[in-house]
């Protein structure tokens, strides 16, 4: 994004959170405008569009925190206006819901903001801002999660706080939005989960505060409570069970790929085709026994061509044996 885009962006949010104005409509637009602006001048709107949606979200973000705005407000406002606008010249893709969310819940932890209700808004966000286009409910909310989790990850907040939030999110933007609830609970969770095995992270935690932020968001909007928590726990047990499976995949196929190594390794050695610099088996050959016979040239007389290769070039000890 252009340096003048930025500015204009900045003052122009800047001005609508200190004018008399409806705050909400007003961020809406301003995002929306200078995104379609920031596009239409891009050669590749595809290409372009994560980085001019990203870039416009942080300077919105550091814009109201520096004028001590409500953030919540800011995020899920900015997040609809750049899907309005990216939708108006390009697709709104999964990733670029995905890294929207990233970039606004990462800014506000960056800037000192609590992450927990920044994560909320985003995700009302996301799903408020694909309410009238091709991306589903279910999708938004759990690229959305996606983005936050990693977010969270990447400043070191606390991502128990954030998953929690995340559901309520999810929660709130159905009501606001319409959509299919529990279906939307349930992705927002398989997304959380989904993201924080990836990253290494505390698949646990991320699942027991799921499963909590739908109990209490359920609360606040009139659904029944086992309602809510059934739609997270599947989930977060259907997740669990694709990368189980997919865990035990890779170990079936590491342990298909070792044998043959071992297979080829032995057969190698046996018909004396050695290969000097590379291991099949990498650094698990601890040493090598080789039998010299000791038939060619003058340092080879000593040891034999294959033995002295051997001798000269591997990385971990070699035992010869000279033949007769």
């Amino acid at each position: 994004m252009g340096k003048n885009t930025g500015e204009t962006i900045k003052k122009s949010i800047t001005e609508v959170l200190k004018g008399t104005t409806e705050t909400a409509v007003g961020i809406i637009d301003v995002v929306s405008a200078n995104i379609v602006k920031a596009l239409e001048g891009a050669r590749n709107v595809q290409i372009a569009v994560n980085s001019v949606v990203v870039g416009a979200i942080s300077i919105v973000i550091k814009a109201a925190g520096a004028i001590g705005a409500d953030l919540t407000t800011v995020t899920k406002n900015s997040i609809i206006g750049a899907i309005k606008g990216v939708h108006e010249v390009g697709t709104v893709t999964a990733d670029m819901i995905r890294d929207v969310v990233h970039g606004a819940v990462k800014t506000s932890a960056e800037i000192g903001d609590d992450v927990g209700p920044v994560t909320k808004s985003a995700i009302v966000g996301a799903i408020k801002g694909t309410r009238d286009i091709t991306v589903s409910s279910e999708e938004a909310a759990a690229e959305a999660a996606r983005g936050a989790i990693r977010a969270v990850s990447e400043v070191g907040a606390d991502a128990g706080v954030a998953a929690k939030n995340a559901v309520k999110g999810a929660i709130g933007g159905v009501a606001e939005a319409s959509g299919r609830l529990p279906a939307v609970i349930k992705n927002t969770s398989r997304g959380l989960v989904l993201e924080a095995s990836q990253l290494g992270g505390d698949v646990a935690t991320i699942a027991k505060n799921a499963v909590v932020g739908a109990i209490e968001a359920s609360r606040e909007i009139g659904l029944s409570a086992e309602e809510a928590a059934s739609a997270a726990a599947k989930g977060l047990l259907r997740q669990l069970r694709q990368l189980a499976a997919k865990q035990a995949r890779n170990k079936q196929s590491s342990y298909r790929h070792n044998q043959r190594d071992k297979d080829h390794c032995q057969r190698t050695f046996q018909e004396g085709e050695v290969i000097i610099g590379h291991s099949p088996l990498g650094s698990s050959i601890s040493i090598v026994d080789c039998y010299s016979h000791a038939r060619t040239g003058l340092i080879d007389h000593l040891l034999g061509s294959v033995a002295e290769k051997v001798a000269r070039h591997a990385k971990c000890p070699v035992f010869l044996v000279r033949g007769k």
